[in-house]
Protein backbone atom coordinates (compact mmCIF):
# COMPACT_ATOMS: atom_id res chain seq x y z
CA UNK A 1 0.00 0.00 0.00
CA UNK A 2 2.83 2.37 0.83
CA UNK A 3 4.27 1.75 -2.65
CA UNK A 4 1.03 2.87 -4.28
CA UNK A 5 1.05 6.05 -2.23
CA UNK A 6 4.74 6.58 -3.00
CA UNK A 7 3.78 7.07 -6.64
CA UNK A 8 1.48 9.91 -5.57
CA UNK A 9 3.98 11.75 -3.40
CA UNK A 10 7.65 12.60 -3.67
CA UNK A 11 9.07 10.72 -0.69
CA UNK A 12 8.36 7.57 1.26
CA UNK A 13 7.76 9.32 4.59
CA UNK A 14 5.02 11.44 3.01
CA UNK A 15 3.51 8.28 1.53
CA UNK A 16 3.53 6.63 4.94
CA UNK A 17 1.92 9.69 6.52
CA UNK A 18 -0.78 9.63 3.86
CA UNK A 19 -1.36 5.90 4.39
CA UNK A 20 -1.63 6.47 8.16
CA UNK A 21 -4.11 9.31 7.63
CA UNK A 22 -6.25 7.05 5.44
CA UNK A 23 -6.08 4.25 8.03
CA UNK A 24 -7.04 6.68 10.81
CA UNK A 25 -10.02 7.93 8.79
CA UNK A 26 -11.20 4.37 8.13
CA UNK A 27 -10.87 3.57 11.84
CA UNK A 28 -12.84 6.70 12.76
CA UNK A 29 -15.57 5.91 10.24
CA UNK A 30 -15.86 2.30 11.43
CA UNK A 31 -16.27 3.17 15.12
CA UNK A 32 -20.06 3.73 15.00
CA UNK A 33 -20.55 0.40 13.23
CA UNK A 34 -18.41 -1.38 15.81
CA UNK A 35 -20.46 0.21 18.60
CA UNK A 36 -23.70 -0.87 16.93
CA UNK A 37 -22.46 -4.46 16.57
CA UNK A 38 -21.50 -4.51 20.25
CA UNK A 39 -25.00 -3.30 21.23
CA UNK A 40 -26.62 -5.94 19.01
CA UNK A 41 -24.44 -8.64 20.59
CA UNK A 42 -25.52 -7.51 24.07
CA UNK A 43 -29.19 -7.46 23.00
CA UNK A 44 -28.85 -10.97 21.59
CA UNK A 45 -27.18 -12.24 24.76
CA UNK A 46 -29.99 -10.74 26.87
CA UNK A 47 -32.65 -12.31 24.65
CA UNK A 48 -31.00 -15.73 24.81
CA UNK A 49 -30.62 -15.46 28.59
CA UNK A 50 -34.26 -14.39 29.01
CA UNK A 51 -35.39 -17.30 26.84
CA UNK A 52 -33.35 -19.77 28.86
CA UNK A 53 -34.68 -18.40 32.14
CA UNK A 54 -38.29 -18.74 30.88
CA UNK A 55 -37.63 -22.40 30.04
CA UNK A 56 -36.54 -23.09 33.61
Amino acid sequence: MADAFADLVDDESAALELAQAVADEIERAAAPLRNRVERLEMDLARAITAGLIRKL
